[in-house]
């Protein structure tokens, strides 16, 4: 784009714009180091370089004010989904960032700066490039701001897929099919396109960051998508038999079918759901249909059509023909190039966390909730600590508290868990209306569905205050490393020049790591009663986030470690 190459990377930049660049121009593979799979962090030096002459050193905005603008900024030439701002005149792009300030004035703020500052800048060619060429004018996603997106949201795709991995994956049979490169190759593929993976983040809402948001909806496209990619393995009638009405009518609809045979397929479809009855033969496998149950399908069907206004009769020989293209049409429909699509609409962000977060503001709910929290029986904030804290699985939790709770299946934990919550938010509204705030009912529900995303932070701010404790007792160089690591991303060669290290900093990341799980481990067992040495994996994870996310690290000397 004839931009001048920059001499030396970092020469004359301020600790500020260093990381707005560098947290927008590095993405990640992952490597091995000691039996862990840990983060390489490495650097696009094409988006590095155009974001060295787009970012002011004096402009002071966050990184998720930068992500909100740029993503602003990519809907003005995606086409492809259906946005608000989508095709926005450039003329009301600042009433529209006006509007987002007023709803959200925090969260939106920054935006304002960083829009004046391109609009003051908009004879220099480096930023009418921005705002108007993609960097490949062969590659419709090019756009420089999509590009900019992809990066910011590496992370969140390693966090998700690591989450995901050590939860979902590793303790179940498809382990031995998916490994974490795996999670995290299919959740950065999600990210290509980071217009419509975002296309439900609503910038009005409050409390929440573009980034939080893009690493809970990964890790749900994450999960279904595993989910589809092992059914799809499935047999002709074990697809048939888990399947939706939902999904049966929508991949008919794709194909192109008639009412009228959509209508028949349907109907078809729901006697043989009702008479085929049968157990697995081998993985994912399940056996043809017998003539006997071939024969009551078709007279079920036979009895049933006429109020569906179906005049043929269906022949015997015709219903296993009619099933496998049944099962053609699903196929082709969750293999198809629109399944993102499905999969986002399917996990739009439910409102009852917004209503939530609301009342928090109004009403000081915090404080209700702890109240509430505190008014369970201790073993119920035990458990409800381990379980959206921790996420340790119902089988670790039965282990755990097998006896203090006095049940021996995890069923029965999980229905146990089911009455806490119940318990806890009748509390919650109980003080809300001693407050005086009418709760209407179509908002009960909400929260009801909302309650477990809020318990989620909620129970893992327990445990924040003994690893922040234990920051205290790291020299000061070791909690610049970590900062460097977990929440700048810089690269590991670079914290060793810095540190003028021989050792490997990711082996120093894991010693770091582990002394935080000791310290947890302790912490816990102290103040629960409870040992938590089988559970390194849930521990591992759950302090890599929290350094990530929440540690309050020093910074004071990062500027020297820079010079």
């Amino acid at each position: 784009m004839g931009y001048p190459l920059e001499t030396d990377r970092y020469v004359g930049m301020s600790a500020g714009k260093e990381s707005i660049v560098r947290e927008f121009s590095t993405f990640c593979i992952p490597q091995n180091c000691q039996g862990y799979r840990v983060p390489q962090w490495v650097i696009d030096r094409t988006l590095h370089r155009l974001l060295i002459h787009l970012v002011d050193n004096s402009l002071r905005a966050t990184k998720d004010a930068w992500a909100r603008y740029f993503l602003l900024t990519a809907q003005q030439y995606d086409r492809t989904v259906n946005l608000t701002v989508s095709g926005l005149p450039e003329c009301q792009l600042d009433r529209w960032i006006d509007r987002l300030i007023k709803a959200a004035p925090e969260a939106n703020q920054g935006m304002r700066g960083i829009h004046h500052q391109f609009v003051a800048r908009q004879n220099e060619a480096v930023v009418v490039d921005f705002l108007r060429t993609p960097i490949s004018s062969s590659d419709p996603q090019g756009v420089a701001a999509q590009q900019f997106l992809s990066a910011y949201l590496q992370p969140p795709c390693w966090y998700a897929a690591r989450h995901f991995h050590s939860t979902k994956i590793a303790p179940s049979q498809l382990s031995y099919e998916y490994s974490l490169e795996d999670c995290f190759q299919i959740a950065t593929e999600q990210t290509i396109q980071p217009v419509k993976l975002l296309q439900h983040f609503q910038l009005e809402r409050r409390n929440i960051t573009l980034r939080t948001y893009a690493e809970k909806t990964l890790e749900r496209v994450l999960q279904r998508i595993i989910q589809l990619k092992t059914i799809q393995n499935d047999s002709t009638w074990k697809l048939l038999r888990y399947l939706s009405q939902k999904e049966l009518t929508a991949s008919l609809q794709a194909e192109g079918y008639s009412q009228l045979n959509i209508t028949s397929y349907t109907l078809i479809w729901r006697c043989f759901k009702e008479i085929y009855q049968t157990k697995q033969i081998k993985q994912n496998q399940l056996p043809l249909p017998t003539k006997q149950q071939l024969q009551e399908m078709g007279d079920r069907y036979n009895q049933r059509r006429k109020p569906y206004e179906i005049i043929e009769p269906i022949a015997q020989e015709t219903i296993s023909t009619w099933l496998e293209a049944i099962a053609r049409s699903v196929r082709v429909y969750r293999s198809s190039d629109a399944m993102l699509d499905r999969l986002l609409q399917d996990h739009q962000p439910s409102d009852g966390l917004a209503d939530l977060m609301q009342l928090e503001q109004t009403t000081q709910v915090g404080t209700i909730v702890r109240q509430a929290f505190l008014g369970l029986p201790a073993i119920a904030q035990i458990a409800l600590n381990l379980w959206f804290g921790l996420e340790l699985t119902h089988a670790e939790i039965l282990q755990l508290l097998k006896s203090q709770l006095g049940i021996e299946k995890q069923y029965q934990l999980s229905r146990q868990i089911k009455r806490y919550k119940k318990l806890l938010l009748t509390s919650i509204l109980e003080q809300l209306n001693e407050h005086d705030f009418e709760i209407q009912v179509n908002v009960f529900d909400r929260l009801t569905e909302a309650l477990d995303e809020y318990l989620v932070d909620y129970c893992k701010s327990y445990f924040y205050p003994f690893l922040q404790n234990h920051i205290q007792q790291l020299q000061s160089h070791e909690k610049l490393i970590l900062y460097l690591h977990y929440q700048q991303h810089w690269e590991d060669k670079k914290i060793a020049e810095a540190f003028n290290l021989k050792s490997s900093i990711p082996s120093r990341v894991i010693t770091l790591n582990l002394s935080f799980q000791s310290c947890l481990k302790n912490a816990i067992q102290t103040d629960l009663g409870i040992d938590l040495s089988h559970c390194d994996a849930r521990l591992t994870n759950f302090v890599e986030i929290w350094l990530k996310e929440s540690a309050i690290l020093d910074m004071g000397d990062v500027n020297n470690v820079e010079s």
